[in-house]
C-alpha cells in the first residue's frame, strides 16, 4: 500500500515508473487512493498507476485501480500515464480503472502523440473506466477525450477497446482486504482480449485461454446463470426514532453470467409504490436504506437474461416512530 499524507500540491504516488529500457510488464495489479485502513486517501495528489516517461515499453494484462474519495485540489491523476513519443511502445489487455472523485481530474489513460495512429503507438483490447466525479476517459495531444468514440477518433487507436465497468471484486479496502480479481458474478464480459506470445498464465499461475483471453491480470470464466433466486434480506435494524438508515444485507441468492441484481424500496410493501435504491449492481450483497423518516420496505430483485427469469427476495420492513418532545 502507498500512502502519502502530504498537502503540498507537487506531493505524489506512482505505482510503477519507467524511464527508460526495454521491458514488458505483465499480469501486475496496482491499487492506489486509500490507506492500510482503508480509509481514502483525500489530499491533493498527483496519482500515476503506470508512469512511463522514457522506453520502448509493452503493457499487456495488467490492472490498475485509482480511488479515493472526497479529493480536494486540482491535481490529476492517471491509472496510466505515459508521456512517450515516437518509439515503440505497445498497449494490449489491460484494464484501466480510475474512479477517484473530487475537484481535479482523473483520466483512465493518458497517451502522448500528435494526431492519428502516432509513431510507435498500437493499443487495442482494453478496458477503460472512470466513474467518479471528475472522470475522464482519456488525454491525447492536451486535449481530454470523454467518450471512447472520441478516443479512438484522435489516436486511431483502440478499435477493440471497450470503455465498461470491469467488475472489480474489492477495488477499495484496506490493505488485507483490496482484491483486483474479477467478480465473476459483476463482469459484464469475458473473452474480449487477444492472445499475446510468451503470456500463458494469469497473475495467479492459471492457464489463460489459448485464443481469447481475459483482458486484465485475472483470467476468469463466467457461468451463464439458470435461473433468478433472489434468496433472503436481512435489515442491520427494524425500527428507527424519527429518522435514520438502515444497513441491508443479501444471502443464497442465485449468480451467473447475465444475472442482474436491483435494491428496491417501497412505502405500501411493494402493493403499486415501487423504487430502485441509489446502489450500484456490483455491490449486490448489501446496500444501505439512506436516510429515511418514514416506514419501508426493502428487497432484492435479481434477473437472469439468459433465461428471462425473474425473482424477489423477501420483503423486510424498517419502521420510523416519530421522537416525542418533552415540554
Amino acid at each position: 500500500t502507498l500512502v502519502n499524507t502530504s498537502t503540498n500540491s507537487f506531493a505524489e504516488l506512482r505505482g510503477i515508473y519507467i524511464a527508460g529500457g526495454k521491458m514488458t510488464f505483465q499480469n501486475n495489479m496496482v491499487a492506489i487512493g486509500y490507506d492500510v485502513s482503508g480509509t481514502s486517501l483525500s489530499n491533493n495528489l498527483i496519482i500515476n498507476g503506470i508512469y512511463e516517461t522514457g522506453g520502448t515499453n509493452n503493457f499487456y494484462f495488467n490492472t490498475v485501480y485509482i480511488g479515493g474519495t472526497g479529493v480536494i485540489g486540482n491535481n490529476k491523476c492517471y491509472a496510466l500515464r505515459s508521456l512517450t513519443t515516437g518509439v515503440a511502445r505497445i498497449y494490449k489487455n489491460n484494464i484501466f480503472q480510475n474512479s477517484r472523485s473530487g475537484t481535479g481530474k482523473y483520466y483512465a489513460i493518458q497517451l502522448s502523440g500528435t494526431g492519428t495512429n502516432p509513431s510507435g503507438l498500437v493499443s487495442g483490447n482494453n478496458k477503460f473506466f472512470a466513474d467518479g466525479t471528475g472522470g475522464v476517459l482519456g488525454i491525447y495531444a492536451g486535449s481530454d477525450k470523454t467518450s471512447l468514440l472520441a478516443w479512438q477518433s484522435a489516436t486511431g487507436q483502440d478499435a477493440q477497446s471497450v470503455y465498461a465497468n470491469p467488475g472489480l471484486k474489492t477495488p477499495a479496502g484496506s490493505v488485507s482486504s483490496t482484491d483486483l480479481h474479477v467478480d465473476i458474478y459483476a463482469a459484464s464480459s469475458e473473452n474480449d482480449a487477444v492472445a499475446i506470445p510468451g503470456t500463458s498464465n494469469d497473475i495467479d499461475g492459471e492457464s489463460r485461454n489459448a485464443s481469447t483471453p481475459d483482458i486484465g491480470a485475472d483470467e476468469y470464466s463466467l457461468t451463464a446463470c439458470t435461473n433468478a433466486n433472489a434468496g433472503v434480506v436481512t435489515a442491520s435494524v427494524n425500527s428507527l426514532c424519527n429518522s435514520g438508515s438502515a444497513n441491508l444485507s443479501a444471502s443464497g441468492f442465485s449468480s451467473g453470467a447475465s444475472s442482474s441484481y436491483t435494491w428496491e424500496y417501497s412505502s405500501d410493501n411493494f402493493a403499486s409504490d415501487v423504487h430502485t435504491l441509489a446502489a450500484s449492481s456490483l455491490y449486490y450483497a448489501s446496500a444501505s436504506s439512506a436516510t429515511m423518516s418514514t416506514r419501508s420496505h426493502y428487497s432484492l430483485k435479481v434477473a437472469c437474461a439468459a433465461t428471462a427469469a425473474t425473482g424477489y427476495s423477501n420483503a423486510v420492513p424498517v419502521n420510523v416512530s416519530a421522537m416525542n418532545a418533552d415540554i
